[in-house]
């Protein structure tokens, strides 16, 4: 019994992770990461991710698309939580991430491998999308936001469009284009 007394505030402070957190480097959403605590107490979680990035560690650049993966593992330390995710074919490494909270609406993450500071995130509402990613910007985790307003209540940010897409609502050429003619 005093052993579950201990550790209870440690699984305390970590279900405060459960949520949706980002890594954010100026206006551009670089990672989205969704963290949930089963009612057995294992935790499962996401990661949303640009389909094409170059980055090492420290800068990001030429990303593009989203795609969202699951871990092949998941397991609590103590106050921090830890995804491993499947590495990219081809390459035999894992991504392994841990989480730690700093406080309500911040927290941090380790990537393992990867040297320097842990990247700062920040909670963020779900459905956030990534980017907007301008293609020849160079995006440096020295920008990283350390601290955002969080609103639960907020919908998404609308993802980036594309200037030149059509707009379904408003046609190009009204239908009275010829009157006065």
């Amino acid at each position: 019994m005093a052993i579950a007394a201990l550790l209870l505030p440690a699984q305390v402070f970590a279900q405060d992770l459960e949520g949706h957190w980002a890594l954010q480097i100026d206006d551009a959403t670089i990672f989205v990461f969704a963290l949930d605590r089963e009612e057995d107490g294992d935790w499962s979680g996401s990661w949303t991710r640009p389909e094409n990035i170059d980055s090492n560690g420290a800068v990001f650049r030429r990303m593009s698309g989203s795609e969202t993966v699951t871990p092949i593992e998941t397991q609590q330390a103590g106050e921090v939580v830890r995804l491993t995710f499947a590495g990219p074919e081809g390459r035999a490494q894992n991504d392994v991430l841990r989480f730690a909270l700093l406080d309500e609406n911040r927290a941090e993450l380790l990537y393992q491998g990867i040297p320097g500071d842990p990247y700062p995130l920040v909670r963020v509402v779900p459905g956030t999308p990534l980017g907007p990613f301008e293609p020849a910007r160079i995006y440096d985790r020295d920008n990283a936001v350390t601290e955002a307003d969080y609103d639960p209540e907020a919908l998404p940010p609308e993802p980036a469009s594309d200037e030149n897409e059509d707009d379904e609502e408003s046609p190009r050429i009204e239908a009275d284009f010829l009157d006065g003619l």
